[in-house]
């Protein structure tokens, strides 16, 4: 009887062995996709890019709030949905690059994708209002 241990867990027992028999264990280190500093980065610079459009809606004055309202907020969808574009172009990187796993790549993907055309739905609705 052969029984094999890892970190104090049997992971492998075999019986009844014929002399001159071997085996093979493929050990696999099971390792998360670590968070790049790009995501982490993006997700900073659209906290400080609403918060900052919150501050500033708040202090503007009450008669040109319409028209500035506006211009801030196609500002702030043409801004949002660059920044969503270079994210997937960063993202399809790291796939490339092997950094990402292609679940976490096709997760991630979806999920920008559907945030850039909810962005750029929203910025047409804004240029359709303001004509």
């Amino acid at each position: 009887e052969i029984s094999v241990k890892l970190d104090g867990k049997e992971i492998y027992t075999a019986t009844d062995l014929k002399n001159n028999s071997y085996f093979d264990l493929a050990l696999y280190d099971v390792a998360e996709t670590p968070l790049t500093w790009y995501i982490i980065s993006f997700i900073v610079l659209l906290i400080i890019l609403l918060g900052v459009t919150a501050i500033y809606s708040f202090k503007k004055p009450k008669l040109a709030k319409k028209r500035d309202a506006s211009i801030g907020s196609e500002e702030f969808l043409n801004t949002k949905k660059t920044l969503l574009m270079s994210l997937l172009k960063d993202i399809e990187k790291q796939h490339r690059s092997k950094k990402i796993s292609d679940d976490t790549y096709h997760k991630l993907k979806e999920q920008y994708k559907q945030e850039t055309v909810d962005t750029m739905k929203k910025l047409e609705d804004t240029k359709s209002k303001v004509k």
